[in-house]
């Protein structure tokens, strides 16, 4: 047999036990010892650890002269006992040692006998003492002999490259924790804390059992390296295991626990959220429950139960004591929600809280979400809490019930605008009412009714408990619901919601921007035209519009002819191409100026002999200025019969009137003196004043002039030859500047009250330039009229011509007759172009294709609808067919 020669150099120290985990040494020569050899064999060989240097080391030499399985060195024996290696005497001596081993290659003999048996029977003994928690602090049981943790660790390994699969070693492991895990049930079922008391203790058991298993986990860790790949578990897994199943697990020990966290939570709840003395309990109780991964079944689960049991018991007792109040049930029930949010954030895990809101929500909306939906909302809508509406979307989108916020939102909306719109005693600031609302109403979709999604954004967090983190998305039902809100309550009173928006509009464009800039300005405009989408009436927005539109234009009120044109522009591009004749308004105003100025210029270039006629005439006689206009562009008509002007007013009407046919010879003039305009000055006690009044007030005023005392009503209406019956009077004046301002018309209508409208405005109105006797606030054909010479005003100027800017009662029921029978030929028109593409239809299909045809304009009622058709077929257009007598055949 072949001999192996290994020859090897050690530096050690002379107390180094390195061969102790190799306690035997075959094919070695019989020698009595190793000697050493001289240092200078190998010069270039240093000692690399020293006995201060290397713990190890010094700690396996205190431990010389102890039994092999009690220490951390071994000495080499020769297989007949001969000792191969000995101690160095001298302890800081670093020896070299040449070892040559003689033989076959060098293979461990597995460990046999006494030496296995000895650090097996160490860690059994071990285990049992590590693994037993005493019973109180007074009884510590003492630590077996000879069992620092590093000689465990040694033992272990030792057992584990001693045997194949280390079974027992495994086996006893399991069997000192079942053991242990037995007695720590024991241990805390006895225990005489109840409730939340007893989580202490169960916390310093679990605290205590961890410890424990992380220092065996470092002690056995040879032993988990060895099952490793195994279906064994490691020393930890198997540990928590065995410590789940004989506590968490347990019903007698989940019982405890739950009513443990119970108990806390319920005082917690009803003390207004106030913090248990025994809260940090419960945190450590968390990390405990997550350390073993028993988290969401042993805490979570349970008290997701309690708190949807709680709260579902919380809905119905405060659904019974405010059952009249749900905004305060909605304000306490977010209230709770918040509590319970703000506890778990700081007791949970990261996304606990989440769940906990979720349960609390559903426990106590989902019962009540309709009545809460349908009565707190429209309160919080009516304080205009944004924050309140936005906690009652985001929390019933939540629970899956945003459908009742829905429903609830677009019925306030609804319901709000039918209560403007059909307010008869507040019409006057309908339009206001309605704008403010819309404004809220969009505000609310744009910030309380918004769907949140993550984003890139950091930050802390804003209102509605929204991450700052998350951006909103507007939920666009919303919008549609504000916009079918609107149309639904303005078809609730036909005509009337157009008419005052047309008005709005009308009385806006007469005060101008004040201090908005042109752009707020501009916005406020657009926010009114955008009501006018919601009528269906738009032929009557389009009436009152122009009618006023035209006032405006005439008597020089409007304050910016920019914003007139820019409404007319929007108007006509995005709503009724009808509009444009608005731009036809402003073309008659332009060309009449410049004809107003070729007139001027003709009476100059008059021979001498014309102008000393007419100075000779009218000495001292008032300037005039005219407008002519197109009748199918303007919204006026003539009336059948007008007042009597003065003679030199008559003067240059009728000048005017031929010098027009002579450039116009096939143009016919009607005039209208009732949008005339006339500068009037007057003479007071209290000084000269300059009257701004309506041509008829001008007329009125002038009668004074030749009789200085009373005049009575049958006077004034001879001598004017104004008809009326409804108006008041003024004072001496001289006439000085008079413009009057005619109009060439088509329409016809006819008016018995412009006297008394006129006399109501000087006697009785906020400027009195007359008085009249019997005091009283209505003109009567018996009252008799004198002037006012103690009339004052701070301004010299005084405008008293607003008459005609208002549009009075009667004024309004004549546009709304012009209306229905504009809507009367539109409907009639429709009908026969229907009837004469499709010779044949049934009513039904009538009433659907003339209100396709006319929506643009007006929806017609069905009633009218009806009422048409049968005015058709009395007039021969239709006749009903012979068979079938709700089917309509046309008449060629």
């Amino acid at each position: 047999m072949s001999a192996l020669y290994y020859d090897c150099l050690f530096g050690l120290p002379e107390t180094s036990d390195a061969f102790s985990a190799h306690p035997k040494i075959v094919n070695t020569p019989k020698s009595k010892g190793l000697e050493k050899l001289p240092p200078s064999t190998h010069s270039r060989k240093t000692p690399r650890l020293t006995r201060d240097t290397d713990s190890a080391s010094a700690s396996r030499s205190r431990g010389a002269g102890t039994p092999l399985a009690n220490r951390d060195i071994g000495s080499a024996t020769r297989g007949d006992g001969d000792v191969v290696m000995r101690d160095v005497v001298d302890e800081d001596a670093v020896v070299s040692v040449v070892l040559r081993v003689e033989g076959a290659p060098y293979k461990p003999a597995p460990l046999v006998g006494k030496c296995t048996s000895e650090c097996y029977s160490l860690v059994t003994r071990f285990l049992r003492y590590y693994l037993t928690k005493p019973r109180s602090l007074e009884v510590v049981l003492p630590p077996p002999p000879n069992s620092s943790f590093e000689s465990i660790f040694s033992a272990c390994r030792t057992i584990v490259f001693a045997t194949k699969d280390s079974g027992d070693l495994y086996d006893q492991v399991r069997m000192q924790l079942e053991r242990c895990t037995g007695e720590l049930a024991q241990d805390l079922g006895d225990k005489k804390e109840k409730g939340v008391q007893w989580i202490k203790p169960f916390n310093e058991t679990c605290a205590w059992f961890e410890k424990r298993v992380e220092m065996l986990r470092k002690l056995f860790a040879y032993l988990d390296h060895k099952v490793q790949g195994k279906d064994q578990k490691d020393v930890r897994s198997l540990a928590y295991d065995l410590f789940a199943d004989r506590i968490f697990r347990t019903p007698r020990m989940s019982i405890r626990l739950s009513a443990g966290i119970e108990e806390w939570v319920q005082w917690e709840r009803e003390n207004g959220g106030l913090a248990h003395n025994l809260r940090p309990e419960i945190k450590s109780l968390i990390a405990h429950l997550r350390t073993h991964s028993m988290y969401f079944s042993a805490f979570e689960s349970p008290f997701l139960k309690m708190t949807t049991a709680y709260y579902t018991d919380e809905s119905a007792r405060l659904t019974k004591a405010l059952k009249s109040d749900p905004a305060e049930f909605m304000k306490r029930s977010l209230e709770r929600v918040k509590q319970e949010v703000g506890r778990a954030k700081e007791m949970f895990i990261e996304d606990g809280w989440e769940k906990i809101r979720a349960a609390c929500e559903i426990a106590l909306f989902e019962p009540s979400h309709s009545w809460v939906a349908r009565d707190a909302l429209p309160k919080f809508m009516d304080n205009e809490d944004l924050e309140k509406l936005g906690e009652v979307y985001t929390t019933f989108t939540r629970v899956k019930c945003a459908d009742e916020v829905l429903r609830s939102f677009k019925h306030y909306v609804h319901s709000t605008v039918v209560l403007v719109v059909t307010d008869l005693l507040r019409d006057g600031d309908m339009v206001e009412r309605l704008l403010k609302f819309k404004a809220f109403a969009e505000k609310a979709a744009n910030t309380a009714f918004v769907d949140y999604t993550p984003s890139s954004t950091n930050g802390a967090s804003t209102s509605n408990n929204v991450p700052q983190q998350y951006k909103g998305i507007r939920n666009v039902e919303y919008d549609y619901a504000i916009r079918d809100g609107f149309q639904a309550g303005f078809s609730k009173r036909r005509n009337k919601p157009a008419e005052m928006i047309a008005k709005y509009l009308d009385r806006a464009m007469r005060k101008g921007q004040k201090s908005a800039t042109d752009a707020e300005f501009m916005t406020l405009l657009e926010k009114v035209l955008q009501l006018y989408r919601f009528t269906d009436d738009k032929d009557v927005f389009r009436t009152y519009y122009m009618r006023a539109l035209a006032k405006r234009l005439l008597l020089s009120r409007s304050a910016n002819d920019a914003f007139e044109i820019a409404v007319l522009k929007k108007l006509t591009d995005e709503y009724d191409p009808e509009f444009s004749k608005g731009e036809v308004m402003f073309k008659d105003m332009a060309l009449s100026r410049d004809l107003v100025a070729a007139y001027r210029e003709s009476v100059e270039n008059r021979s001498p002999g014309d102008k000393g006629k007419r100075k000779a005439g009218n000495e001292d006689g008032p300037k005039a200025t005219f407008m002519v206009l197109q009748a199918s562009s303007w919204p006026f008509a003539p009336k059948d019969k007008d007042t009597d002007l003065p003679p030199y007013m008559l003067e240059q009407l009728t000048s005017f009137a031929e010098f027009y046919k002579k450039n116009h010879s096939n143009r016919v003039l009607s005039w209208d003196h009732s949008l005339g305009n006339a500068s009037v000055t007057g003479n007071f006690k209290g000084g000269k004043k300059e009257l701004l009044v309506s041509l008829y007030q001008a007329i009125v005023l002038l009668q004074f002039n030749e009789n200085t005392g009373g005049i009575g009503y049958s006077e004034i209406e001879t001598a004017t030859r104004m008809r009326g019956s409804h108006l008041v009077s003024l004072s001496a004046f001289n006439e000085a500047t008079i413009t009057n301002r005619f109009a060439m018309q088509y329409d016809r209508f006819t008016a018995d009250t412009d006297l008394k409208r006129t006399l109501q405005s000087l006697a009785c109105g906020k400027q009195k330039v007359l008085k009249k006797k019997p005091v009283g606030p209505d003109v009567n054909e018996s009252d008799t009229f004198y002037v006012n010479d103690d009339f004052t005003n701070p301004r010299y100027q005084v405008r008293i011509d607003s008459i005609q800017v208002k549009e009075t009662p009667e004024e309004s029921r004549r546009t709304e007759a012009w209306i229905e029978a504009d809507r009367k030929q539109e409907l009639d028109a429709a009908i026969v172009r229907i009837m004469k593409e499709k010779k044949k239809l049934a009513f039904e299909q009538i009433k659907t294709e003339v209100i396709v045809a006319v929506k643009k304009r007006f929806v017609p009622e069905i009633k009218y609808i009806k009422q048409r058709v049968d005015y058709l077929v009395e007039n021969e257009y239709l006749k009903r067919d012979e068979d079938a007598k709700d089917v309509f055949v046309y008449l060629a």
